[in-house]
C-alpha cells in the first residue's frame, strides 16, 4: 500500500517537472527567431547606410558633370558665334573678291585701250588728214617758229604717252596686289573656319560624352536609390517580424504560465488526495495493531513519506532553476558578416603589331573628282554640301573604306607616312588637326574648301596662307 502511494506521488512530481520544462524550450525558439530577425534588420540598415553614401557620391559627381556640361555648352555657343563671324567675313571676302574681279576687268579694259592708243601714237600722227611720222611732222615745218611749235606738240604727245604708260604699269601692279591680298585673305579665313570647325567638333564630342556620363550617373544613382529602398523595406519587415515574434512569445509565455498554474493546482489536489489516502491507511493499520504496543514502524513510515515529499519538492526547484539558466544562456547571440572575395584583375590584351597598309587605289581619287564644285557646308556629310572631314569620310565610304568622323580622329586613326601616295590623306592645323584633304600627287590635294567648296589646291599654298602642314596618313 505504501509503495503504491509513493509511486503515485513520484509520477505526479515527474509529470509536473516535465510540463514545467516546455516553457523555456519554447522561449529559446522565440529568442532565436528574434535574434535572426534582428541580425537581418542590422545588416539591411548597414547596407542602406553604405548605399546612402554611394548615392551622395553619385549625386555630387552628377552635379559636377552637369556643371562641366553647362560650361561645354557655353563654349560651344561661343565657338559657334566665332564660326558664324568667320563665315560672314569669308562671305564678305568672297564679295570683295567678286567686286575686285569686276574692277580688274575694267582695269584690263583700260589697259587694253591704252595699249591700242600708245601703239597708234607711236606709229603715226594725224596732220591735215595725212598720216606722217613724228620726224616728218617736224621736218615739214614752214618756219623755225613752226619747228619749235611742232616740237612742243610732239613733246606733249610723248609726255602723254609716258603718263599713260605709267598709269598702265600702276594699274597692272594694283591688279596683281589686290588679287594676291584677296586670295591670301580667303585662304586665311578658310584656315580660321577650319580650326573653328574642328574645335566645334571636339566640343560636340565632349558634350556627347558628358551627356552620356550624366545619364549613366543618373541611372546608377536611381539604381542605388531603389536598392536602398528595398533594403529599408527589408529592415522594416524584419523589425515588424521581431515585433510579431515578441507578441507571440508574450502570448505563449502567458499561456505557459496559465498552464503551469493549472498543473500546480492539479498537483496540489493530487498531493492532497494522496495525503488523505495515506492518513486513512495509517489509521487502518493503527486499528489493526491496537492491541499491540506502538512500534517505530509507523513513525518510520511517516518519516520516509515526509522525506520523499521533501526530496520531490527539491527536485522540482532544481529542475526549474536549470531550465531557467538554459533559457537565459540561449537568448544571447552574435552578428557576423562574411567578407566578399576580392576580384582578380583581368589580364591586359597584348598589343597587335602595327603594319603600314598599302597605298590607296586610284578609285578614291576618281570618286573624289565626281564631287568637284559641291558647296562647303559646315557639318555637311552628303553631296548636298560637305565640310572637310565629311567629304573625306564620304569618299572613302564610297570606296568601301571606313574611316572615323572628324579630321582629328581621322589623323589619329591613320597610319602616318612620310612619302605620301595619291589617295593618302593630308592634314593641316595649328597645334591640333583642323583641316583634311585627299592627296592627288605633285604637291596637290582635293578637299572641301570653305571658299570654293570641293576643289583642287596645292599643299604649299594652303600652308602658306592657311594652317601649317601637319602630315600625311594612310588607311
Amino acid at each position: 500500500m505504501k509503495k503504491k502511494l509513493f509511486t503515485s506521488l513520484l509520477s505526479a512530481t515527474v509529470l509536473s517537472t516535465s510540463l514545467m520544462g516546455a516553457a523555456p524550450v519554447l522561449a529559446d525558439e522565440f529568442d532565436t527567431q528574434i535574434d535572426e530577425a534582428q541580425q537581418t534588420a542590422t545588416q539591411s540598415e548597414q547596407a542602406a547606410n553604405e548605399l546612402d553614401a554611394i548615392i551622395n557620391e553619385l549625386t555630387n559627381e552628377k552635379n559636377n558633370t552637369q556643371a562641366a556640361l553647362d560650361r561645354l555648352k557655353s563654349e560651344i555657343q561661343k565657338n559657334e558665334t566665332l564660326l558664324t563671324e568667320a563665315m560672314n567675313k569669308l562671305e564678305l571676302s568672297k564679295s570683295e573678291m567678286k567686286q575686285l574681279q569686276e574692277e580688274i576687268k575694267k582695269l584690263e579694259e583700260n589697259i587694253a585701250r591704252r595699249e591700242d592708243k600708245l601703239e597708234e601714237q607711236a606709229r603715226k600722227i594725224q596732220v591735215s588728214g595725212n598720216s606722217v611720222t613724228y620726224l616728218e611732222y617736224i621736218l615739214n615745218s614752214e618756219s623755225l617758229t613752226d619747228v619749235f611749235a611742232r616740237i612742243d606738240v610732239v613733246t606733249n604727245i610723248i609726255q602723254s604717252s609716258n603718263n599713260m604708260m605709267e598709269d598702265q604699269i600702276k594699274d597692272k601692279e594694283q591688279v596683281d596686289q589686290k588679287t594676291e591680298e584677296t586670295e591670301q585673305k580667303i585662304v586665311q579665313q578658310n584656315a580660321i573656319a577650319g580650326e573653328l570647325e574642328q574645335a566645334s567638333a571636339q566640343l560636340e564630342s565632349q558634350k556627347a560624352s558628358q551627356e552620356a556620363l550624366v545619364i549613366q550617373l543618373e541611372i546608377e544613382r536611381s539604381t542605388a536609390a531603389a536598392d536602398k529602398e528595398n533594403l529599408i523595406a527589408e529592415r522594416n519587415e524584419a523589425l515588424e517580424r521581431i515585433n510579431n515574434i515578441q507578441n507571440e512569445r508574450d502570448l505563449a509565455r502567458a499561456a505557459a504560465e496559465e498552464a503551469e498554474e493549472e498543473r500546480a493546482r492539479q498537483a496540489a489536489e493530487e498531493a492532497s488526495a494522496t495525503s488523505e489516502e495515506v492518513a486513512e491507511a495509517e489509521e487502518t493499520e493503527a486499528t489493526e495493531v491496537a492491541t499491540a504496543s506502538v512500534t517505530p514502524a509507523s513513525s518510520n513510515s511517516q518519516s520516509s513519506n515526509t522525506a520523499s515529499t521533501t526530496n520531490s519538492n527539491s527536485s522540482q526547484e532544481e529542475s526549474s532553476n536549470n531550465h531557467s539558466n538554459n533559457s537565459s544562456g540561449n537568448s544571447q547571440g552574435s552578428t557576423t558578416q562574411t567578407p566578399k572575395p576580392e576580384s582578380k584583375p583581368k589580364p591586359k590584351p597584348k598589343p597587335k603589331p602595327e603594319t603600314t597598309p598599302p597605298a590607296p587605289s586610284g578609285n578614291v581619287l576618281s570618286i573624289a573628282s565626281n564631287y568637284l564644285g559641291v558647296p562647303y557646308v559646315w557639318g555637311g556629310k552628303t553631296p548636298n554640301g560637305f565640310d572637310c572631314s565629311g567629304f573625306t569620310k564620304y569618299v572613302f565610304a564610297q570606296a568601301n573604306k571606313s574611316i572615323p568622323a572628324g579630321s582629328a580622329a581621322q589623323y589619329a586613326g591613320s597610319t602616318k607616312v612620310s612619302n605620301p601616295q595619291p589617295g593618302d590623306l593630308v592634314f593641316f592645323g595649328r597645334g591640333s588637326v583642323s583641316h583634311v584633304g585627299i592627296y592627288v600627287g605633285n604637291g596637290r590635294f582635293i578637299g572641301a574648301q570653305t571658299s570654293t567648296g570641293v576643289a583642287y589646291t596645292t599643299v604649299s599654298k594652303f600652308s602658306k596662307y592657311g594652317s601649317p602642314l601637319i602630315g600625311y596618313g594612310r588607311y
